[in-house]
């Protein structure tokens, strides 16, 4: 089961963010330094819980190596291909990570232990969401 394609519209209102082009573009380059950090195997099984945009070959791309990346790189990629400021580019990598654990269709637990350390603190700044009733979930 796929998590529903939240990340457009929530990404897309950031005031930093100029087009729905760069919306994805920026939410596939978070996702991509986050499927280069870890095996191939993690992450066709992480992809497929993906929006279909999202799909193996859009996180991979042409790089098919495992390049360990912690989150300050993360943040590098987001200041130099978009022009996003130190604060935007936090900004903008923790929202597509809570994003994902907290509408994740299965268990992240084996990709942030394959990630390196640096990217748990991240991930637990996003607690998994229980459905609340009543309650909307983002």
């Amino acid at each position: 089961m796929q998590i529903k394609d939240y990340y457009v519209p929530v990404i897309h209102s950031f005031d930093f963010i100029d087009s729905e082009e760069e919306t994805r573009e920026s939410i596939k380059t978070v996702l991509g330094v986050l499927a280069t950090s870890v095996s191939e195997e993690m992450v066709r099984d992480f992809s497929a819980q993906l929006p279909d945009w999202l799909d193996y070959d859009a996180l991979r791309g042409e790089n098919r190596n495992t390049i360990s990346r912690i989150p300050a790189d993360c943040k590098e990629v987001l200041k130099e291909e978009y022009g996003f400021d130190d604060t935007d580019a936090e900004a903008l990598m923790y929202k597509v990570v809570a994003i994902t654990v907290q509408n994740s269709t299965g268990n992240l637990g084996d990709l942030i232990l394959e990630l390196p350390d640096e990217w748990e603190e991240v991930f637990n700044q996003s607690p998994k969401r229980e459905n609340v009733e009543d309650e909307p979930v983002i």
